[in-house]
């Protein structure tokens, strides 16, 4: 594993036996490394039970719905939602709209936080919403 891809506040690598992927902050690439310029997370606020259900589709659902294209990592407490930078105000809107509280996190990489509306999936599939325990 190179170096740069062990620093920062965030980075995730994965190996294939066809390749090695690592997901961290653009300023950690040293130039001449291949790599997708541009995306923004939005962290899922965990820990998630690993058998809890349809937390990751209710926030990539509605992105789906309104176009947008996303890009997740996860992890054993929660899951990283990475959009295209000129969308990710568009995605804030439409996570409101479904009643998600999306947290700007003032860390450099642009991070926020996705406090979750509370969803479980119904016999038909369909999301209902819970109230949040205070």
């Amino acid at each position: 594993m190179p170096d740069w891809a062990c620093s920062g506040s965030f980075v995730s690598v994965t190996a294939s036996p066809d390749e090695l992927s690592v997901v961290c902050g653009e300023v950690q690439v040293p130039e001449g490394v291949e790599c997708a310029r541009g995306w923004r997370g939005l962290r899922i606020r965990g820990p998630f039970a690993l058998t809890e259900i349809g937390v990751l589709s209710s926030v990539i659902g509605p992105l789906a719905d309104a176009g947008i294209s996303v890009f997740v990592i996860s992890t054993f407490d929660t899951d990283t939602i990475l959009v295209r930078e000129e969308l990710l105000a568009r995605a804030h809107e439409i996570l409101a709209l479904r009643g998600h509280a999306v947290e700007p996190s003032g860390e450099p990489c642009r991070w926020g936080r996705v406090d979750m509306a509370r969803r479980r999936l119904g016999r038909d599939g369909l999301s209902q919403a819970e109230e949040e325990p205070a």
